[in-house]
């Protein structure tokens, strides 16, 4: 018992200390869509637009810095049925 209770207490401890992993909604691991890329065709003024994106369209919400402008972008969450992308850097 005293063996148990301390693997227990030890094993506690140790996932205590332990990073914590990315939400879902951004976690590569947790979502295949994370870090994909796709083509936005025009923006709307508020920040958001349609695209197409595994053969249907989505709703799409800039999550970078400054203006979006048309282009390939990265997803880097989805909420939903709507995509957070930032720009995609040519690696």
């Amino acid at each position: 018992a005293l063996l148990g209770s301390g693997a227990t207490a030890a094993w506690h401890v140790r996932r205590a200390s332990a990073p914590r992993s990315a939400p879902a909604a951004s976690n590569r691991d947790a979502n295949l869509d994370v870090g994909q890329t796709l083509q936005v065709e025009a923006w709307a003024a508020d920040g958001s637009a349609r695209a197409h994106y595994r053969g249907a369209a989505w709703s799409v919400r800039f999550a970078g810095a400054g203006t979006p402008v048309p282009g390939a972008y990265e997803i880097v969450a989805v909420h939903g049925s709507q995509l957070s992308v930032t720009p995609h850097l040519s690696r």
